[in-house]
């Protein structure tokens, strides 16, 4: 079972993905800011994270950082969740090192997790 972890402060956000990637068979943990979402991925090991942008602790950007730059973390693909749709912004994640960026009111629940499938090849 593939592990996911959601790193999202909005509880209504985490409850619109969190049945979809269950119910097709991801192990899925959450967490509500960038602190503990750096202390669980190092933690867990997930295989996947998928990560807003705007937090109140720590933003996305910085926790993108950070995961990039630990050894345990570095391998795992982040992928950016976020309802930010700056080009900017989605430029720069890219440059940290996240293997995707995608708008939440773009990318459906469904498709996120037929995206994240397919990051995963499985």
């Amino acid at each position: 079972m593939k592990k996911v972890l959601l790193i999202e402060d909005d509880p209504a956000q985490v409850a619109i993905y969190l049945i979809p990637l269950e119910l097709a068979g991801f192990d899925i943990v959450t967490e509500s800011g960038g602190k503990d979402g750096l202390a669980k991925a190092i933690g867990w090991e997930p295989d996947i994270i998928l990560l807003d942008i705007i937090m109140e602790d720590i933003d996305g950007m910085e926790v993108l950082r950070q995961l990039k730059a630990n050894k345990h973390t570095k391998d795992i693909p982040v992928v950016m969740l976020t309802n930010v749709s700056a080009k900017e912004k989605m430029e720069e994640a890219k440059s940290l090192g996240a293997v995707a960026f995608w708008e939440k009111t773009k990318v459906m629940p469904p498709e996120v997790v037929e995206r994240c499938k397919k990051i995963l090849g499985v």
